[in-house]
């Protein structure tokens, strides 16, 4: 997608994990492939195994530290896309609920007003239903 002397950027197809998992059979991965064309390749961010969409890897350490800073900082703006079922009640709106990952169905995840407080941020989330 992009390259220069710091950064790449890539378009991560859905059910590609970012990184390798534990078991043999997750070893194909978006570093492992990107490794072989770029030895230094860097991780800087990561998205989900169902998620596709733009994944920005540091070529340089320099790259990688400040690239990880402004993600930690939120300072990157990030745009998802979702499908749904069903209709939507409103054309746009403001999503401001404690999420925490479903574990026994991921990769969904649930509203939760009990423990879930301890483990989110307090940013609310802008939609607006596309056609």
């Amino acid at each position: 997608m992009y390259r220069d002397a710091h950064i790449l950027l890539i378009n991560k197809p859905a059910y590609l994990l970012s990184v390798p998992g534990r078991a043999p059979e997750n070893k194909d991965c978006a570093v492992r492939r990107l490794q072989a064309q770029y030895a230094d390749i860097r991780l800087v961010h990561r998205l989900d195994l169902d998620t596709s969409g733009i994944m920005v890897f540091a070529l340089t350490a320099q790259a990688q530290s400040r690239l990880s800073r402004l993600f930690q900082l939120r300072t990157v703006q990030k745009r998802y896309q979702a499908v749904v079922h069903g209709l939507v009640e409103h054309d746009s709106g403001s999503i401001d609920l404690p999420l925490i990952a479903d574990w026994p169905n991921r990769p969904l995840q649930k509203v939760c007003h009990e423990t879930c407080l301890l483990y989110t941020s307090d940013a609310a989330d802008d939609m607006q239903c596309v056609d």
